[in-house]
């Protein structure tokens, strides 16, 4: 018998000391070509798999143990690592208008003449934190189902608010109002990741589209960059993927996991009309507002 260093720690003693033993005395048994642990418990801690080959004229089997708590345990870990990028980047797509907003806001004394502009500057402030607040509390992993909590909204409800996080960057048509049943926290998160993400292409002094529309079967949403376009379609939606020095390759696969998840669509390709991209999401429409 041969082994390796691994093998020792595993028996706790030199493996040169034990070569003359026969493998039952390491739990181990061959019958009918295969090879199986002898003790109950240890199938459940190591994976063991085995091959045969021929050295020298002898025939000889390779054993191979590997321990299933260590590989587990990095699994575990590398769940874990990939869950903290996902909630730091959604919190940060949030935090990040919201931060930008509450400064103008500091900035500029209040008068009786920009009361309004206050008041509506703060509810977006509230009603986005809510949302961040509902999203980080219900979303548990990447891999898990969103439980959806649905309700009837206007489209100019849903994006208005949306667009006051961005300041002037980003312009709104809404080419008729109509009524969507959405998860809303979930499906402003996942407008946020992609205005985000259009306004990072585009450079500061580029404006942001966002046009919503029905044609009587399903609803669109845009949002049109005026960046460099896409180069490489293929890992759009691919988890952790991402060109940018600082991305995190989230946003997108997020984005069309929430999509999805309300039976619709999240597309994302070159403008035919000018140079960018645009981000196009389709959603059963339920009712239209006469």
């Amino acid at each position: 018998m041969h082994a390796n260093e691994a093998f020792s720690n595993w028996i706790g003693k030199p493996w040169q000391s034990l070569r003359l033993l026969k493998a039952h005395k390491f739990s181990l048994e061959y019958h009918s070509g295969h090879w199986h642990f002898n003790h109950p418990t240890l199938g459940d801690e190591w994976q063991l798999r085995y091959s045969e080959l021929t050295i020298a004229g002898v025939q000889a089997h390779l054993v191979l143990l590997t321990d299933v708590q260590a590989v587990v345990s990095q699994a575990q870990r590398d769940a874990w690592q990939k869950m903290i990028r996902v909630l730091s980047h959604e919190i940060h797509n949030s935090l990040s208008p919201i931060k930008s907003l509450a400064q103008t806001l500091i900035e500029i004394p209040t008068t009786q003449e920009n009361q309004a502009d206050f008041e509506q500057a703060l509810g977006v402030i509230v009603q986005r934190s809510d949302g961040l607040m509902s999203f980080v509390n219900r979303y548990a992993s990447v891999a898990k189902q969103h439980q959806l909590h649905i309700e009837a909204i206007s489209i100019s409800d849903l994006l208005t608010p949306l667009v006051g996080l961005f300041d002037n960057r980003v312009r709104l048509t809404i080419e008729q109002n109509f009524t969507l049943q959405i998860d809303q926290s979930l499906l402003e998160q996942a407008l946020v990741n992609l205005i985000k993400n259009a306004l990072e292409a585009g450079g500061e002094r580029n404006t942001v589209y966002v046009k919503a529309y029905h044609n009587h079967k399903f609803a669109g949403i845009e949002v049109l960059d005026e960046g460099h376009g896409i180069k490489n379609a293929d890992n759009l939606f691919v988890p952790f993927y991402t060109t940018k020095a600082a991305g995190k390759g989230i946003g997108l696969i997020l984005a069309k996991n929430i999509v999805e998840q309300h039976n619709g669509k999240l597309s994302l390709t070159n403008r035919k009309d000018a140079q960018g991209a645009i981000a196009h999401i389709q959603l059963p429409l339920v009712a239209v507002n006469k």
